[in-house]
């Protein structure tokens, strides 16, 4: 049952050691529901703002997003959890745990990297033409969704993560969208990540054009208690796309040391 706090909605299910999960651009805390069940813990996914019936944020970018997170939180009263991020979600999981890694338990960030673009203003301003000129143009979310699921896929996705995708996508508010996207230009955590104390598992997908294997690796040579998994045949949508092999993963890696 989805319920909300501090402006935040989100879908909570089992017990025991929190980790709070946090989707991508064009996703929601739906995209996570393949782990709802499969993964010890009280797991706690998130709409971050603007997606689903979370509050909008008037100015959204980084630190505003970080604000109404935090305030989340703590009207949860976490402290001490563990953090699973995808694509943005993961800059939001890094974002967070430099501003706060006394609160973090452990961290896991999937197909995301620590910022965002090139070495050149043109890859910025050529992101954010292809993703969003459709939708000036008057293409509809609902059909950008089935252009885009194919783009942020593998080769052997099935038809039902690819229907599960455009349906996340189609249900955002193309405000939301363009606000997202925009979001990230500037992001840069880059020099920081040495100062991510926490364990920290990075997972990549092989086909993944949008955080590549090569720029995630880069990323786990430079967090100090880091473990790195690249898995085969899929793209960006790692959790989705290969949910039993990410699930023994994510076990493995939350699984609390026995008593005696």
């Amino acid at each position: 049952m989805l319920r909300k706090a501090s402006g935040i909605e989100f879908y909570e299910s089992g017990s025991g050691q929190p980790i709070v999960f946090l989707h991508g651009v064009g996703s929601t805390y739906e995209s996570f529901r393949y782990q709802f069940g499969k993964i010890s813990g009280r797991l706690i996914a998130v709409n971050i703002p603007g997606y689903g019936k979370s509050d909008n944020l008037e100015l959204y970018n980084f630190d505003t997003i970080y604000e109404a997170l935090r305030t989340f939180i703590e009207a949860l009263g976490l402290k001490d959890f563990s953090i699973v991020g995808h694509s943005m979600g993961g800059m939001l999981a890094i974002d967070y745990a430099c501003r706060e890694i006394s609160n973090i338990k452990k961290l896991c960030l999937i197909g995301t990297t620590p910022y965002f673009g090139g070495r050149s203003k043109e890859f910025e301003e050529e992101f954010l033409r292809v993703r969003l000129e459709p939708i000036k143009s008057g293409m509809k979310m609902k059909e950008l969704a089935k252009i885009s699921s194919k783009k942020l896929t593998g080769p052997k996705v099935s038809n039902e993560v690819i229907r599960k995708i455009e349906k996340q996508i189609g249900s955002v508010k193309p405000a939301t969208w363009e606000a997202s996207l925009r979001s990230l230009v500037g992001f840069n955590r880059k020099e920081e990540l040495k100062l991510i104390s926490k364990p920290c598992l990075i997972i990549a997908g092989e086909h993944d054009r949008n955080a590549p294997v090569a720029t995630m690796k880069k990323m786990h040579n430079s967090i100090p208690f880091s473990t790195f998994h690249e898995i085969k045949d899929i793209g960006h949508m790692v959790h989705m796309e290969a949910p039993e092999v990410i699930n023994d993963i994510l076990e493995d890696f939350f699984e609390e040391p026995k008593n005696g």
